[in-house]
This record gives C-alpha cells, sequence and structure tokens, in this order.
C-alpha cells in the first residue's frame, strides 16, 4: 500500500476516534447531506455516494481554506489497509459509521432525544 493510503487510512481512524468521543464540531450541508469539519488550515468533507451499478461507497475530499480540493479517496481506496478499530473490519464500515455520527451530532440528534426523554421522565404517568 502506497504512503499516501496509509496516511489517508490514519487520517479516517483518528477522526472516528474524535468523532466518537465528541471531540470534534461536524457541519452538515442541508442542501448535500455531506458532513464538514474546519480545521486550522484545512476542511474535511464527507459524503456517501453511489457508483454505476449502484453500490454506496463513501468519499473523503480534503479541501483548502479557499476550497481546493488538495485530496480526495473513498472507502474502497482503503480497502487493503489493515484496520486497527476494534469491533469494525473494513474502512466502508469505519467511513459509513464517522459519516453517521457527524450527521447525528451536527444535528444535535443525540442531544434532541435527550431533552425528549427527560421532559418524558417528568410527566406523571397517570395508571
Amino acid at each position: 500500500m502506497s504512503d499516501p493510503y496509509i496516511k489517508q487510512a490514519r487520517l479516517m481512524e483518528r477522526l472516528f476516534q474524535l468523532t466518537q468521543d465528541k471531540k470534534l464540531d461536524w457541519k452538515v450541508d442541508p442542501f448535500d447531506d455531506e458532513v464538514s469539519c474546519l480545521f486550522s488550515t484545512h476542511k474535511i468533507v464527507i459524503n456517501d455516494r453511489r457508483d454505476s451499478d449502484g453500490s454506496p461507497y463513501v468519499h473523503v475530499s480534503i479541501k483548502s481554506l479557499s476550497g481546493s480540493e488538495v485530496d480526495s479517496f473513498t472507502d474502497n481506496d482503503l480497502s487493503e489497509a489493515t484496520l486497527s478499530v476494534p469491533g469494525i473490519d473494513s474502512y466502508w464500515k469505519l467511513m459509513n459509521e464517522l459519516l453517521r455520527m457527524a450527521r447525528r451530532q451536527s444535528k444535535g440528534a443525540d442531544e434532541a432525544i435527550d431533552n425528549i426523554l427527560n421532559e418524558l421522565d417528568d410527566k406523571e404517568i397517570p395508571f
């Protein structure tokens, strides 16, 4: 496996871990349903796509702050990389789960559910 793919695989694992720990500030684009995370010098953009036969894949783009794409790759590009995240056996699963977590965090889904549950817990059940 070439050096760029090793770095890209490592990047995906770090983004996954930090997203799982809720340490990244993901934003969702309401028109494209892609998520992005801004860093000091670049922005990561992740979305899901389908190839010509309808098979899903996850696409990652690294962009400069001016919007120019400096690199891009998919889970297919990382299929030969060794994955070191317990319980996940492919980069498609890792990147798809990363995308799902980032979307939920950017939309405040868990916070919304927690608020509703707290409100329901405060209600008396009349039976």
